[in-house]
């Protein structure tokens, strides 16, 4: 049973790291779906979520399309403030980039998020983006020239002008809530033990099962976790995966700085923040082991940006 949970562990690293995030952020900060939480000045440590750096203020938003579309305005970009990030799925699947760099090339749009197996219309005036799972997110970075107080303001300011809500009550928008999670001590990241496969059986809960992944479903019904069923795993089998997501996590962080990415100079531990396929596909063409690794850095390096950078790895 071990090696099958660190088997599940290893593939599920992406979803779960989603969900820390997203119940982190909740349960830390009463950030809920459609909110969008954003920070007033640059985050510190104490906002502990993937892939952060200390250099632009960074803001959150999460959705559900189970009932229905969701929209999600994007303004254009300002003479002071610019705006780059991505749509994503709960897998952290790239929908579409935003900004003067993705789809609406900084002029802004709205980008109408639709259920799998959507089969409604696809309305003018919006960019319609299918998506496979229910839940999805967006990280995404307002650019400034310099987190002075007055260009913070600026970006405090356009971050105010993004609005996510159901497609349903388009013709007369809710409100969309703007939470400040500056300094508020937040725990989105996911621990190695026997808490990840918890999180891991929600994400089955919550989500449509994939035709891709039918076979792993049948190697986590030996363990446990089973769409429809209740997770109730003893104190036997919890200490069994006490042990193998920490067995998981060697694994990834072994893979993640000695294997998949190499370093630039000998004796020297600088490299690329992801492994060099990801600058050789297309997003939609990433398959699901890079993006376990991508998803494996966020967690081992929570602080450091992961797309287009550099970073230094630990010392081995």
């Amino acid at each position: 049973m071990e090696r099958r949970a660190i088997e599940a562990a290893v593939w599920g690293m992406p979803i779960v790291n989603f969900q820390a995030m997203r119940d982190g952020l909740k349960k830390d900060a009463g950030v809920g779906f459609n909110d969008v939480a954003y920070n007033s000045k640059v985050q510190t440590w104490r906002l502990r979520v993937t892939t952060n750096n200390n250099t632009t203020p960074y803001l959150y938003a999460f959705w559900n399309v189970k009932d229905g579309p969701v929209v999600v305005e994007i303004p254009a970009s300002t003479k002071d403030v610019g705006l780059t990030g991505t749509l994503m799925d709960a897998w952290q699947r790239p929908l579409e980039d935003v900004g003067a760099k993705g789809k609406d090339q900084g002029r802004g749009a709205k980008y109408l998020i639709t259920p799998p197996g959507y089969q409604g219309p696809n309305p003018k005036g919006y960019i319609t983006m299918p998506q496979l799972t229910y839940n999805g997110y967006m990280a995404l970075r307002p650019i400034i020239d310099g987190a002075t107080e007055e260009n913070l303001k600026k970006a405090t300011a356009f971050v105010k002008t993004i609005k996510v809500y159901p497609y349903a009550k388009a013709s007369n928008p809710p409100k969309t809530r703007y939470i400040d999670i500056y300094d508020k001590d937040i725990n989105g990241i996911t621990e190695f033990d026997a808490s990840f496969y918890e999180r891991l059986n929600t994400m089955i809960q919550e989500e449509p099962i994939e035709m891709k992944d039918m076979a792993m479903m049948g190697l986590l019904q030996t363990i446990g976790i089973e769409k429809g069923v209740q997770y109730a795993p003893d104190a036997k089998r919890k200490k069994i995966f006490d042990k193998a997501g920490a067995e998981a996590h060697d694994y990834l962080l072994d893979q993640y700085i000695n294997g998949a990415i190499p370093v630039f100079y000998d004796k020297k531990q600088w490299s690329s923040a992801v492994p060099p396929e990801l600058s050789q596909q297309v997003w939609i063409g990433i398959s699901l082991d890079i993006l376990t690794l991508m998803a494996a850095a966020q967690v081992i390096l929570p602080f450091t940006p992961v797309l287009n950078t550099w970073v230094r790895l630990p010392s081995t």
